[in-house]
């Protein structure tokens, strides 16, 4: 099975938390047929016999309402992260720097284009966004282990303007096994 199996791209580090992902998947079974379970501690993923030799699929798993306002709300958060104001906290930021000297203002300069371009690339989830789940089976791009490797990654996409799934979407989060 190993050599047939294409290598995966590298990890994203992408990860919400936990239990917002079990709200956003409702707990719908794989569409590969895997299993995932905790084995000495550690997660792990098995493959049921009768699934086929399918290495991709792609799983729309909710499309976002109205009355998943809450769900939405708590995903929002989890993507923002807390609040800030990249240009209020530049400009105090600045009149600290010019009472402390011209090495604060620098630091002051660089911490709001950096927060500034920062937030012109937060992802939100709106009333009519769709939720997908693209499941790979493969070898890990890392390097550390020619094992099969299980991933599902969730995207949220805007419908309006995607031909696919994983096009003109947003990766939200990646989970990774090793398969058994």
């Amino acid at each position: 099975m190993e050599e047939k199996l294409k290598q995966l791209r590298p990890d994203s580090g992408m990860h919400l938390p936990q239990a917002i992902v079990v709200g956003l998947t409702h707990g719908a079974p794989s569409a590969l047929g895997v299993q995932l379970s905790i084995d000495g501690g550690r997660p792990s993923a098995r493959r049921t016999p009768a699934t086929g030799r399918r290495v991709r699929a792609e799983q729309k798993l909710q499309t976002f309402r109205e009355a998943s306002g809450g769900l939405i709300r708590q995903l929002n958060m989890a993507l923002g992260g807390a609040a800030d104001y990249p240009v209020l906290g530049g400009l105090l930021g600045t009149a600290a720097g010019l009472g402390a000297g011209g090495a604060g203002f620098i630091f002051a300069a660089a911490a709001t284009v950096l927060s500034a371009s920062r937030k012109s690339n937060r992802v939100f989830a709106r009333d009519g966004d769709e939720l997908w789940r693209v499941e790979e089976i493969g070898i890990s791009a890392d390097g550390s282990s020619r094992e099969p490797t299980y991933v599902a990654a969730y995207f949220l996409i805007d419908p309006f303007r995607r031909p696919s799934a994983t096009t003109k979407g947003w990766l939200l989060h990646e989970d990774r096994y090793q398969l058994q």
